[in-house]
């Protein structure tokens, strides 16, 4: 039996800070392809999503990552690590990379809510949440 791997690809990574944090991003695909925003659980960082993103990649899609506040490269927390900071993080996130719709990659229930949180509080774009469990 073989083991497929995924393609290497290029990451574009960027950055911004919001509420004493730096929260660390990338970006893959075509700038002007479909948006995926793909979001880790709790303690756990945006390499979970290294086998998805070349699929998304070669399938059309623009694949954006991040590590969470908290979380990967985004430490230390800055304000305390809760859905509302996250939400607004995220939100923020979508703002940086000029993100109008996006659909919403997350690996559990938890990220799932969150990653809706957005359009329920900020209610300034359109987004399917893809529920994992």
């Amino acid at each position: 039996m073989t083991t497929s791997h995924p393609i290497p690809i290029e990451l574009e990574k960027g950055a911004f800070t919001r509420a004493g944090t730096t929260i660390h991003y990338w970006t893959a695909g075509e700038p002007d392809g479909p948006t995926v925003v793909c979001t880790h659980g709790v303690t756990i960082d945006h390499g979970t999503f290294d086998e998805q993103i070349p699929a998304l990649v070669a399938a059309g899609y623009r694949a954006i990552v991040w590590d969470l506040r908290g979380h990967g490269l985004s430490r230390p927390a800055g304000e305390p690590i809760s859905y509302l900071n996250a939400a607004a993080d995220l939100a923020m996130l979508l703002d940086e990379t000029a993100v109008d719709r996006a659909t919403m990659l997350p690996t559990d229930k938890k990220t799932a809510v969150m990653g809706a949180y957005p359009y329920a509080a900020f209610q300034y774009r359109s987004a399917i949440v893809i529920n994992v469990i």
